[in-house]
């Protein structure tokens, strides 16, 4: 069964030009390195992001096939960095972990 796609209040939407910049490779790979769940004592520099839904897709003609169709998406809280992450922090990271992107690949 699908979730009915929800919507954020004007003051809390984000473009996504806006949310990849600032959520950084390394933000991501908490996902899999730290405990998922805000009763855990906060890392340093993260904040707890809780659960929520969102839409995501596009019903417009003008989108590619991949993009369609507009549906919800339920994403389980996780800890993100609370800055972005800055070219030379993921340098660094690339320099300690020998850690390859996809588009390097």
């Amino acid at each position: 069964m699908t979730t009915p796609p929800t919507r954020l209040p004007a003051s809390r939407s984000i473009s996504p030009r806006s949310a990849s910049a600032r959520v950084g490779v390394l933000a991501l790979l908490t996902l899999f390195l730290l405990p998922l769940s805000a009763a855990d004592p906060a890392p340093a520099g993260m904040v707890w992001i809780p659960a929520g839904d969102f839409a995501m897709g596009s019903d417009q003609p003008n989108t590619n096939n991949s993009e369609r169709p507009l549906h919800g998406v339920r994403v389980n809280g996780f800890w993100m960095d609370a800055t972005e992450v800055t070219n030379a922090q993921f340098a660094a990271f690339v320099a300690a972990t020998g850690f390859t992107t996809t588009a390097e690949k």
